[in-house]
């Protein structure tokens, strides 16, 4: 049962590290609008709007990963108490 435990965790842990390497993608992005110098505060204010809605949207991905993870883990538990 740890095989089926240590899978869940490596998957959970992939998905984190898939939602931070996107969000370090996205903060290169506002680094390059910032950098520029001529852009206007509200291009600047869209840029993170869009970061923003973009960690939600990856961090609720994670959420459901998570929860998938559960409940997998929770079938796994009683088809071990069927077999039992």
């Amino acid at each position: 049962m740890d095989g089926e435990t240590n899978g869940n965790q490596e998957a959970t842990q992939g998905a984190e590290a898939q939602a931070q390497e996107q969000q370090q993608e996205g903060t290169s992005g506002t680094q390059e609008v910032t950098g520029n110098g001529g852009s206007t505060g509200t291009d600047y204010e869209k840029q993170i709007a869009e970061r923003d809605e973009k960690i939600a949207a990856l961090e609720a991905q994670v959420a459901e990963a998570a929860k998938t993870a559960e409940a997998a883990e929770r079938l796994r538990g009683e088809v071990a108490e069927v077999k039992a």
